[in-house]
């Protein structure tokens, strides 16, 4: 058999080496929210502050946040598709606060138009901090402040971006989100079904089953 020049050639076989004993899938990172990463970290903070003070979504004035060049570059504040609402900071930060969650479905449809949601994303003022632009891309940080019409003024910490190789989320977290995301979508049983197959896929002798329920129509 002739030589594979791209899979045996001494300039790529130390890529396809490990193959099999190193998983790159835990070098990399998850996503607690739908949205890009750079946003991830502001979004944290939010949704912290939030929780630890009891902020109200109709109580929010003005938010300050202060992050790297690249983050503040994700400025949409009322985008017309689902693409342009996950490319943006103001919005699902926003959209955050409003629904204490950020999936799919505040991301999608009606839910763009979501008057609460652009009026916080309104008031957004994104401010680009060299403290934060020093550290990136290696790392990325973000602080937000959340004035509310009472006068009160919350101050998040530097918050980094979570779930990556370093801060690898839970078996638990992983499955909770996977139940979030799938609840609404797929039938509870077929779901379960789903969600241990991934889970065990290693141990599979094929991946019929998988296909099958990744590919079988869902009864509406």
């Amino acid at each position: 058999m002739p030589r594979s020049v791209t899979v045996e050639s001494e300039n790529v076989n130390k890529i396809w080496n490990d193959l099999g004993q190193r998983w790159q899938i835990n070098r990399q990172y998850f996503k607690p929210h739908a949205t890009c990463r750079w946003a991830q970290p502001a979004i944290e903070a939010a949704l912290a502050l939030q929780k630890k003070y009891n902020i109200l979504p109709e109580q929010i004035k003005q938010i300050r946040i202060f992050t790297f060049h690249e983050a503040v570059r994700l400025s949409t504040r009322r985008p017309q598709t689902t693409e342009a609402a996950q490319y943006s900071l103001p919005f699902p930060l926003s959209a955050a606060l409003v629904h204490g969650r950020l999936g799919p479905g505040e991301l999608h449809g009606s839910a763009l138009s979501d008057k609460n949601v652009l009026r916080i994303s309104d008031c957004v003022k994104l401010i680009e901090d060299d403290r934060f632009n020093a550290n990136f891309p290696a790392r990325r940080l973000a602080q937000v402040k959340i004035e509310t019409y009472q006068g009160q003024i919350y101050a998040s910490d530097d918050v980094e971006t979570t779930w990556d190789a370093k801060t690898p989320p839970t078996n638990s977290e992983l499955k909770q989100k996977f139940r979030w995301l799938v609840k609404e979508q797929i039938p509870a049983g077929r779901s379960q079904k789903l969600e241990e197959l991934i889970w065990n896929c290693a141990d599979l002798k094929d991946s019929i089953d998988l296909l099958t329920l990744l590919t079988k129509p869902i009864a509406r």
